[in-house]
């Protein structure tokens, strides 16, 4: 949205984290560009995908639509007009999947007018030996870019936030995880800060104690239940992770189980080897294919 200068010790980060030189070509725009007189017309046809497998929110959308890039000589923005409609797709959020049921881009001139509006459902069974879809959750997010965007959850049938949130996280409603009734005497904020709290522990201790910030913090889903990661880059080919199993006690509770230590190092692009230690040491390979 703005420009942002990089100072030598960024680049480096940069370079050391990702495996890239930044070079000026980088950043820069051609003077051929910047003096033309630019209104082109941008049919999108089918199969036209934007995707991002990494950071804060993974997604793949195709998109269909018309646009039309004015720019004047020596300006430096390029504004957009027009349509895009967002035909299929996914986006990935709590480590969860939801696919895109619909989406509008509504371009009103420089990127940060762009109007948003996206509309995508997770479908959650509370009992994996039932066949039916027992709740279907949806995204919802509408807004413009330059602002705050707003993201709101809901769910069919109608559910308290922390049973929805807790639905995404677990696979289960809040108070089926914390015990019955304790969600009524707490309040909704209970479950979240349980885990919340878990966290802010976990990362603060393990920072404390290996004497850097923490670059992962995540939630993941298994079939013995949950586990929090904490993972930091070591280089851009390694990584290290410390895994905190958690499961219910006889109160309902969340409970820490044995932790595990997992050493990632990236042989080739999509090739993995990993070492993993919990109760014993483990190995293994990762490939990844894409298509």
């Amino acid at each position: 949205m703005e420009d942002v200068r990089l100072s030598a010790a960024d680049l480096r980060i940069v370079e050391s984290r990702f495996g890239r030189r930044i070079t000026a070509r980088d950043t820069s725009v051609s003077r051929f560009y910047r003096s033309l007189d630019l209104n082109v017309d941008v049919e999108i046809g089918r199969d036209v995908w934007l995707r991002s497998r990494s950071g804060l929110l993974p997604f793949a959308a195709e998109f269909s639509g018309n646009v039309q890039a004015v720019k004047a000589p020596l300006a430096e923005q390029t504004s957009l007009f027009g349509t895009v409609d967002i035909t299929r797709g996914w986006v990935e959020t709590l480590s969860r999947r939801f696919d895109i049921e619909r989406g509008t881009l509504i371009f009103n001139g420089l990127m940060e007018e762009t109007l948003v509006d996206l509309e995508a459902k997770l479908d959650i069974r509370t009992d994996p030996e039932v066949g039916t879809t027992a709740v279907e959750i949806g995204l919802l997010v509408n807004g413009r870019l330059g602002d705050d965007l707003t993201i709101t959850l809901s769910s069919n049938p109608q559910l308290d936030n922390a049973d929805i949130v807790s639905l995404i996280v677990t696979g289960q409603l809040a108070e089926n995880v914390i015990g019955g009734g304790a969600l009524a005497g707490a309040g909704e904020g209970f479950f979240l800060g349980q885990l919340s709290g878990i966290v802010e522990g976990l990362g603060n201790s393990l920072g404390e104690s290996i004497g850097f910030n923490l670059d992962v913090v995540r939630i993941d889903q298994t079939p013995d239940g949950l586990v929090i990661r904490l993972g930091k880059y070591l280089t851009n080919k390694a990584f290290i992770s410390f895994g905190m199993p958690l499961s219910t006690g006889g109160d309902n509770l969340l409970r820490q189980n044995n932790p595990e230590l997992t050493l990632e190092y990236a042989l080739i692009r999509w090739l993995l080897v990993q070492l993993e230690y919990q109760n014993g040491l483990g190995g293994g390979l990762i490939y990844e294919y894409a298509y």
